[in-house]
């Protein structure tokens, strides 16, 4: 390759799959942006499986890890280092940036690593279900200084993670998630055409999310059984996860079979939230929430817990969105309804959320390399 031809930095960006997930997501919309501008651009994956890879722009090499789990991909990361030499490799999820501050050392340090840390942590220690989820302090505190760069979603997640690693605040970066692609405008306008959704005749409220405790959809759940007595909704969940029967044997209890629906995980989520009255985030705990943003970007109404990170710092304190205490139905019912009755400023919400373009998010990174 020539000169006048050579690409920029070679690049590397590393995820767990292409499975549904908001890491993932921004992780492909960075990789696809650094490719269009011309960066030599690899996303390493430790299992190539997931809906996500079709979104992968074609410039992209795929590294294929070929692992079931993180600690059994060291050495085929170690031999990526190796033979492919990145410059930047960046690296999303406190497991995978540990391993690769790992990899990258036993290959005598060939790439400047900078790991981005998506969760508050504080939360996951107290919450999470893993084994190794309480470990997660001690895995920043002695891993992470060996980093180049450390960076988090939010200021609340930096925040956390310097107390809980023991880091100096000036070591930790906060940087934009790349949660708005090119493609959005035209993803948000496409019809919906399911069967399911053909069902829908009453004000509609959207949320989204692996099906997990944290995402709290029982709560949701149960504010929508009290909004029933005064106002007809229906309510949708876009996503998969293991409350799933959890979740329709509530609705089964509280005879909500036809206001509730779980269509399960779809590829292009814009378009519900589009047609939302109202975007629910129901969760007990976020590093940051893409989804927000991404419902923002739609110019729909936002109500959301007020989680200890994440969701405040998006909306402002409240301005652009109404807040309600984690956990508490009849509050997330009566801001439901009171917005359902005044509308949030469509323009206010999408100007707030073309801050998070890919595009933005790029320069952020480049200012870096």
């Amino acid at each position: 390759m020539s000169q006048l031809t050579r690409k920029k930095q070679r690049i590397a960006l590393l995820i767990a799959s292409f499975r549904a997930g908001g890491a993932e997501r921004v992780t492909i919309n960075l990789a696809n942006e650094l490719a269009a501008r011309q960066y030599e651009t690899y996303v390493v994956v430790l299992s190539a499986e997931g809906p996500f890879r079709s979104d992968v722009s074609s410039d992209i090499h795929i590294v294929d890890l070929k692992a079931e789990r993180a600690l059994f991909s060291l050495h085929s990361l170690v031999r990526f280092f190796r033979t492919v030499r990145p410059e930047i490799f960046i690296s999303n999820l406190t497991h995978l940036n540990v391993l690769s501050i790992i990899a990258n050392k036993l290959s005598a340090n060939i790439a400047r690593v900078f790991v981005v840390e998506h969760s508050h942590m504080s939360s996951v220690v107290k919450n999470g279900r893993r084994f190794l989820d309480k470990f997660g302090p001690l895995f920043v505190k002695f891993c992470y200084p060996a980093a180049d760069k450390i960076l988090a979603v939010s200021q609340g997640v930096a925040d956390d993670l310097a107390v809980l690693g023991d880091l100096s605040k000036t070591r930790i970066e906060v940087i934009r998630n790349s949660i708005i692609s090119d493609d959005f405008a035209r993803e948000k306008q496409m019809p919906v055409t399911d069967v399911w959704f053909q069902r829908i005749s009453k004000p509609l409220i959207v949320s989204a999310g692996r099906l997990v405790q944290q995402k709290g959809f029982d709560m949701l759940i149960q504010a929508i059984y009290e909004i029933g007595g005064i106002y007809p909704v229906q309510l949708v969940i876009l996503g998969e996860g293991p409350e799933r029967k959890a979740l329709e044997k509530q609705i089964i209890k509280l005879g909500l079979q036809g206001d509730v629906l779980l269509p399960g995980y779809v590829q292009n989520p814009f378009r519900y939230m589009a047609k939302a009255k109202v975007f629910a985030l129901s969760s007990r705990s976020e590093g940051f929430s893409s989804v927000l943003i991404e419902a923002m970007a739609c110019g729909t109404s936002i109500v959301s817990t007020d989680c200890q990170v994440g969701p405040r710092e998006i909306l402002m304190g409240g301005k652009l969105g109404a807040l309600v205490p984690v956990g508490d139905s009849s509050a997330m019912a009566q801001a439901i309804l009171s917005v359902l009755d005044t509308p949030q400023d469509p323009v206010k919400l999408i100007a707030r959320a073309e801050q998070y373009t890919a595009k933005f998010a790029a320069d952020s990174y480049i200012s870096l390399f």
